[in-house]
């Protein structure tokens, strides 16, 4: 066992000691503010304060865990064995910068509650990132500084058990438009027709009267190939529904279409679904809990399980809207123009919401890499798209943690710009 002393336990401190003692290094380890206690323990000890004990080894602590509400942060980044660090220490500290506030920095996305230049979704966009800012953003930074510590503290303290994080898999499937012809009603079929006839696509146009007609399978409809795919690798995927009404960014089916309802169904005795909260919910928890319902009627069970449409997230306000109408996990956390590590760690955490200083009980599931920023934002090949996956697997399998590849059911359609690119999911989740 680890004791730690500090001077005081703020929820800051112990929400990111709980993430990096308990969750990165597996540690069993206590934190105390009794001092007599910790004089007397006969425990392997450090301190984390702003000033060391004497003859006990010290991490020394900036405050960020110990202020409350958002301020302007100073940080200064520097190199320390080849690693980007921030949050300097001084010279007898056991680590030259403070591994505990750099971390909740990170995972509280702190960043993302000051003002920031909006991309044409009103998304936070990669660019605008801490991380991608100083070329980190490739990097679990988080779980590289977590290591950093473990080294340290098994020099200190050789009987202590450090078991770092177990890698996984865990592929995830957004279902945006369930088919690319079917089942999308008489006006919107008919404008389909019209604008392949006006715009010359009589290769769409054939393939469209082929499939309405009942010759030709539905280019979206993956479904059973999905299943096989995921069975033979023993891997769960979660499936994510978009129920909104009709608009600009939300496309799919009606939620009121029998074979839609029957296919969610379906999908839903064989994997966990969650809802697809659509782009106008996030401004409208009404709407938002309209979808919610939906989901839950059509699969009869509690839906607890979200991910955003377009990947739209707005500190702390959409989170705070998925905890009221009682959902306990989002997969959201990643950006859509570049891959890498929106959080800077590989590991599932809980939802800090800094307004109101408290970790709530929304876990929070990063993702890795997503099919459209690959094609779509990178413009990389199929070929390419491998192997730039494959590198950051690689490092999620080096580190411990959560692998979590973002896909969606057309973008394994072998059709228009997908031509290619089911061996790119199949490599992707190859274990």
């Amino acid at each position: 066992m680890l004791l730690i002393y500090t001077n005081q336990l703020t929820p800051r401190l112990k929400y990111t000691f709980r993430f990096v003692f308990g969750k990165l290094l597996g540690l069993d380890y206590r934190v105390t503010d009794d001092l007599d206690e910790f004089n007397v323990s006969h425990y392997a000890r450090i301190s984390y304060s702003q000033h060391p004990l004497d003859g006990i080894p010290f991490i020394q602590a900036r405050s960020l865990l110990f202020e409350k509400g958002i301020g302007e942060q100073n940080i200064h980044i520097f190199e320390y064995e080849d690693l980007p660090v921030f949050y300097a220490t001084g010279k007898h500290s056991l680590l030259p910068f403070d591994p505990f506030a750099a971390t909740f920095f990170m995972i509280s996305r702190y960043e993302e509650y000051m003002p920031y230049v909006s991309d044409t979704y009103g998304r936070f966009p990669a660019t605008e990132s801490f991380a991608f800012k100083n070329n980190f953003l490739h990097l679990p930074i988080v779980n590289m500084w977590a290591a950093k510590l473990g080294v340290v503290l098994s020099r200190l303290f050789p009987e202590l058990q450090i078991t770092p994080p177990p890698f996984s898999i865990l592929p995830t499937i957004d279902i945006d438009n369930a088919w690319a012809y079917r089942e999308k009603g008489i006006t919107r079929t008919l404008g389909a027709i019209m604008q392949d006839i006006s715009q010359s696509e009589y290769a769409n146009l054939r393939r469209r009267l082929n499939t309405l007609a009942g010759r030709e399978k539905d280019i979206y409809d993956t479904y059973d190939y999905m299943k096989t795919l995921h069975t033979e690798a023993k891997l769960g995927p979660v499936f994510f529904f978009l129920l909104g009404n009709y608009a600009q960014f939300d496309r799919n089916v009606a939620v009121s279409n029998r074979k839609f309802r029957s296919l969610i169904k379906s999908i839903s005795d064989d994997f966990r679904v969650g809802i697809h909260p659509s782009f106008a919910s996030n401004s409208d928890p009404e709407i938002l809990h309209q979808e919610i319902d939906r989901l839950s009627n059509i699969v009869n069970m509690p839906v607890t399980l979200s991910r955003q449409h377009f990947l739209k997230i707005e500190f702390p306000q959409t989170f705070r809207n998925l905890l009221e109408f009682d959902i306990r996990e989002d997969f959201s956390l990643g950006f859509a123009d570049i891959p890498g590590f929106r959080a800077g760690t590989t590991v599932p955490f809980f939802f800090f919401d800094i307004d109101s200083e408290h970790e709530t009980p929304l876990l929070l599931h990063p993702i890795t890499v997503m099919d459209a920023t690959l094609n779509n934002y990178m413009k990389l090949s199929p070929a390419e798209a491998i192997l730039h996956a494959a590198k950051l697997k690689d490092t999620v399998k080096k580190y411990g943690g959560q692998f979590m590849p973002l896909w969606h059911n057309e973008t394994l359609s072998e059709a228009f710009e997908w031509k290619g690119w089911r061996r790119v999911y199949e490599a992707v989740i190859k274990q």
